[in-house]
Order: structure tokens, then C-alpha cells, then sequence
């Protein structure tokens, strides 16, 4: 392949990746969660369309990735949690990620690292999501691999001290290898 062919795809890619970008924003943009009690809410407000209750989702869905650590070959429960994780309304999945920073950081460090944790771990939740609504039966903790192009922090609180962060991350823009 030549050179100037290969530059043209490298611009081609990076082109579509940025409208794919674009478009995802886009999509999940308009369908932000009501403003809630109990955490910290970043997206959306009182007088938003959308109207999941954050809080509830947010307990329900850690109730459940902590019943699927325990249990990861559960049907029922992977089912019961894609019924709540999936939101057909704005074609996102919404998931918890908990992070723990280490204590031997500085304070500042500690909470960037406690919350690049959480969306990591998010962002491995929206991986199974994907795979199980697909129809894969891949347990949670087996391996699993792919790349997430977007996803956005909608609401976090800390549990002792692990920060958790409910995430919605949309359905295109996770890509199973």
C-alpha cells in the first residue's frame, strides 16, 4: 500500500470516528435524568423530558452487579439487569463503576485515580451489557474484550471509600473484539 493510500484511510478513519463521535452525543444529548437527592448529579435537571428516578437506578443496578459477582453464570439475574441497564428510550445502557483510590496518593491524585477506576469499571460492565444483550452467555468475570467510544458520568456518590458512578454509555458506541 502506498503511502498516499495509507494517509488517506488514517484521515478516512479518523473522519468517521469523529462524525460516529459526534452522532452518539447527539443521540444520548436530549435524554438527560432528572436532578435527584442523595449524590452528586451531573446531567440533566428538573425540567428535563427523561424520567427515570437516577437514585433508584442507581441502587438497583449496584444491588444487582454485586448479586452477579456473586453469582455470574445467573440468567435470571443478567436478565433482570439488562431489563434495568438497558434504556430503549435513549438507546444507552446505564451502568455503576466503583473505584477505590490508593491511599498512599496524594489527595488530588487519589480522587483522579478513584475516578478513572470507576469509569474503567464501568465501562467493563457496558462490555458484558453488550455481549449479554447480544445474546452472548459470557459469565461476568470472564474475559471479555472491546473498546467503549463514549461514555458519560450521570451521577456519582461515595460509599465509605469507594466512589461509585452511574454511567450511561450508548449502545453504538460499544464495540465488542
Amino acid at each position: 500500500m502506498s503511502r498516499s493510500m495509507l494517509l488517506r484511510s488514517v484521515r478516512a478513519l479518523c473522519a468517521g470516528t469523529i462524525v460516529s463521535m459526534a452522532l452518539v452525543f447527539v443521540v444520548c444529548k436530549d435524554h438527560e435524568p432528572p436532578f435527584t437527592k442523595g449524590g452528586r448529579q451531573f446531567a440533566g435537571s428538573a425540567q428535563t423530558a427523561h424520567t427515570f428516578d437516577t437514585s433508584a437506578v442507581f441502587e438497583q443496578l449496584l444491588i444487582l452487579q454485586d448479586s452477579i459477582n456473586k453469582s455470574p453464570e445467573s440468567r435470571m439475574l443478567i436478565a433482570r439487569y439488562l431489563s434495568i441497564s438497558l434504556d430503549t428510550g435513549s438507546g444507552c445502557f446505564l451502568v455503576i463503576g466503583k473505584g477505590v483510590g490508593n491511599p498512599e496518593f496524594p489527595e488530588k491524585a487519589r480522587a483522579e485515580s478513584r475516578k478513572r477506576a470507576a469509569q474503567f469499571d464501568g465501562n467493563r460492565w457496558a462490555l458484558y451489557a453488550k455481549a449479554w444483550n447480544t445474546g452472548s452467555a459470557v459469565p461476568f468475570g470472564k474475559t471479555i474484550a472491546g473498546n467503549i467510544v463514549y461514555s458519560e458520568i450521570l451521577y456519582e456518590r461515595e460509599i465509605l471509600d469507594t466512589l461509585c458512578v452511574l454511567m450511561r454509555v450508548p449502545i453504538g458506541s460499544v464495540i465488542l473484539e
